[in-house]
């Protein structure tokens, strides 16, 4: 039971990883707003946390940031939506 814990908490579902699995779980794409708010309330991650990957995935090429205005929407590039539905995947088997 712990290693099963562990495995899915603390190793392998790191801040990217929750990252990629929720903005394909909104349907590949969403204003940053929104993508925070799902993430907090499912990972209990942080504003600053979403801040500080957004640029590390986007420069990777697994997101791309739209500006609408005042606001942002992030999408998941093709190569962004392979990982994340492994990722997806990866999560609903343990």
């Amino acid at each position: 039971m712990y290693a099963e814990s562990f495995a899915k908490e603390d190793f392998w579902l790191s801040s990217y990883a929750k990252y990629l699995i929720s903005l394909y779980r909104l349907g590949g794409e969403a204003n940053a707003r929104k993508l925070i708010d799902y993430m907090a309330q499912n990972y209990g991650t942080s504003h600053s946390s979403f801040y500080s990957i957004t640029p590390v995935l986007e420069k990777k090429g697994y997101i791309i940031v739209i500006e609408e205005g005042r606001s942002k929407k992030v999408k998941l590039t093709e190569e962004g939506r392979k990982i994340a539905e492994q990722l997806a995947k990866l999560s609903q088997m343990l």
